[in-house]
């Protein structure tokens, strides 16, 4: 839906109010405000809901008709904050996704640089002792990446949803404080 549309059929669900011309301002400049800071038009649109449920809630609430003549973004924070959340969330995973890679090829070439190097040693006949340190400092390399990888995973499994959650609470501390 266009903001054309939406506030027709607006100004045609408000037929009779006595500040309708307020209200159609109000979300008006509401939806300027977030296709103005990168929202899609349409998308904004729908998340206001649709014209009945705001007539509704016009009706029932009295406090939220108040908010709509003191141009107060009743709804703009609700996305705002929801699109906070979801953009932390976004991140979230891909960190965590980026870390679980590395963790995951830090672990199969370790394991393989120990497993070659461990069979080169058992196999060959390795008599001189630049040999041996070097296939023994190869394998030890490779079981310290498979450990780094290990402890990469672990702490990602233990530590992501307490990441999100300390992200999603400094962004509603963040709205909060924008608000007052």
């Amino acid at each position: 839906m266009t903001k054309f549309t939406f506030l027709q059929a607006l100004k045609d669900g408000l037929a009779g109010y006595t500040d309708s011309s307020e209200i159609l301002n109000y979300y008006e400049e509401l939806i300027d405000e977030a296709v103005a800071n990168g929202e899609v038009e349409s998308e904004f649109i729908q998340k206001l809901g649709s014209i009945e449920q705001i007539i509704r809630t016009l009706k029932k609430d009295s406090s939220f008709k108040l908010k709509v003549k003191n141009k107060e973004n009743y709804m703009l924070s609700e996305v705002i904050s929801q699109t906070s959340k979801g953009i932390a969330i976004f991140f979230t995973v891909i960190g965590v996704i980026v870390a679980g890679s590395v963790s995951i090829s830090f672990i199969s070439s370790g394991g393989i640089s120990f497993v070659t190097y461990l069979v080169f040693l058992l196999t060959k006949d390795v008599s001189r002792l630049e040999v041996l340190i070097y296939y023994v400092s190869s394998m030890v390399l490779g079981l310290g990446l498979v450990l780094v990888g290990v402890v990469i995973i672990t702490t990602l499994i233990r530590k992501t949803k307490i990441w999100l959650d300390l992200a999603i609470l400094k962004i509603d501390q963040i709205i909060k404080r924008r608000q007052k």
